[in-house]
């Protein structure tokens, strides 16, 4: 559809903010789940109301654009799936088309209810059916960034978005079969320990729905079926598990040292004043 657009309007006409924009709104922190589905049926809609008795024809027109043309995946990344792989993850500005869709899914999948919806029986089922599935790439460069730098407002705000996104990445990549080589197999289970706790303890951050698919995933990620989906879980202690439950969020407190002083100076001391409870003393 996209090729179909820019091959008659030019660049301009072309649907790569419009559904970078919807990534960024899917990732983002809501009080509902927010679905792609209805920015495509408004899009489709759309088209239908300008074109009214030529949209069949212009139906006929987009199936002549085939999607052609391989992504080239980054050797620092690692992924499933069969198909070619997008540049780096969490960053929607400039990336190609197919990347962003393949995003968008991966953010609606993280989103779901884990033991219900598991990843790795939504892979069999594309597998099965013979439909290319979605890149995850296992990689959390975005997301340490993020981590390193959250107590720099400036810093994190400019790392926030990427790290939203690369977060849907990470859950999933918790339930799926994970091949690492190297130094890094030997940091995994502290690293992802880590980055979990961040994760949760950011709740006005990250997505609420990710964060339990994350505390699922580490858990075990037993779907209804009774099957375990987490490749992290064996790897972790009762400690591990009493710290990552124990948890305390880190971006819904703090105040300042002149709200403080402002508060103290409201009202005078508690233990002050002629009444019963300060007799009993």
């Amino acid at each position: 559809l996209n090729k179909a657009i820019v091959s008659l309007g030019g660049q301009r006409c072309s649907l790569h903010r419009l559904i970078s924009g919807a990534l960024v709104d899917i990732c983002s922190v809501q009080m509902h789940a927010h679905s792609p589905t209805p920015m495509f049926q408004a899009v489709v809609e759309a088209f239908q109301s300008r074109l009214q008795a030529a949209w069949p024809y212009f139906l006929a027109f987009v199936s002549t654009h085939e999607a052609r043309g391989g992504l080239q995946l980054p050797s620092t990344e690692q992924s499933w799936g069969s198909g070619s792989s997008p540049g780096s993850t969490g960053s929607p500005q400039g990336a190609p088309l197919a990347q962003v869709a393949d995003e968008i899914f991966v953010a609606w999948l993280a989103q779901q209810d884990g033991p219900s919806v598991s990843a790795s029986e939504v892979m069999a089922d594309l597998e099965f059916y013979q439909v290319r599935p979605p890149l995850i790439i296992a990689g959390t460069a975005k997301l340490l960034a993020w981590h390193k730098a959250r107590d720099a407002p400036g810093t994190r705000e400019r790392l926030k978005k990427a790290a939203q996104v690369q977060a849907h990445y990470f859950s999933l990549s918790l339930e799926l079969p994970r091949e690492s080589k190297g130094e890094e197999q030997e940091t995994t289970s502290d690293t992802t320990l880590e980055l979990a706790l961040s994760l949760i303890a950011s709740p006005k951050t990250f997505n609420k729905w990710v964060c339990l698919r994350i505390m699922w995933a580490l858990e075990g990620g037993i779907s209804e079926n009774g099957f375990a989906n987490g490749s992290y879980a064996d790897r972790f202690g009762r400690e591990e598990f009493s710290v990552l439950r124990n948890t305390t969020t880190h971006d819904c407190g703090g105040l300042s040292s002149a709200v403080l002083d402002k508060l103290r100076d409201l009202h005078p001391p508690r233990l002050v004043g002629p009444a019963s409870r300060f007799l009993n003393f």
